[in-house]
């Protein structure tokens, strides 16, 4: 793909995945009132596609852009903290699973270690932020945030499983 269509094409896919962060947001709100962080995942689709796509440097960028803007919008400096990290790390387990394990690990089980990893971290976050030793409360938190990002993350794996190919063609039409 030429180098001006694959900028094109990521800033596309950059600004897809600020809109199902936006919609996950809203989502969230209704379904999951008592898990303010669960997050369905849908921005992952994107991210998770990248990781198989672009090169690392340019799966970091639609990564980092996407937090970025996402946060952005919502004006919470602490939700960029907490997600951005966690998203990073996640990209990096993510990235290290499909550069250097060769075929190891489905789509499903990338995406879930990704999800998996995104809550960890965003917990390990919050504990040290806010609940100073009140590590209870942040393992029972973890347990219903886990059941649902595991399920979540399966599922967006199996989306990009079944997508990955039609959007591969799409970029080969590009150029």
């Amino acid at each position: 793909m030429q180098k001006t269509k694959k900028i094109i094409f990521i800033a596309i896919l950059v600004a897809t995945a600020v809109i199902l962060s936006i919609v996950d947001r809203f989502i969230t709100m209704v379904a999951f009132p008592t898990l303010p962080q669960a997050k369905i995942g849908l921005a992952n689709i994107v991210v998770l596609f990248a990781v198989y796509n672009f090169t690392w440097k340019e799966s970091l960028i639609l990564v980092f852009l996407k937090s970025l803007i996402a946060n952005l919008i919502f004006g919470q400096l602490t939700s960029f903290i907490i997600g951005g990290t966690a998203t990073l790390v996640s990209y990096a387990i993510m990235m290290i699973m499909v550069r250097y394990t060769k075929n190891l690990f489905s789509m499903m089980g990338v995406s879930v270690a990704g999800g998996f990893t995104h809550i960890i971290v965003q917990l390990a976050i919050i504990s040290v932020i806010y609940l100073e030793g009140n590590q209870n409360v942040v393992a029972l938190y973890g347990i219903g945030l886990s059941l649902l990002g595991v399920a979540t993350s399966f599922l967006v794996g199996l989306l990009v499983y079944k997508m990955n190919p039609r959007l591969q063609d799409i970029m080969k039409t590009l150029g």
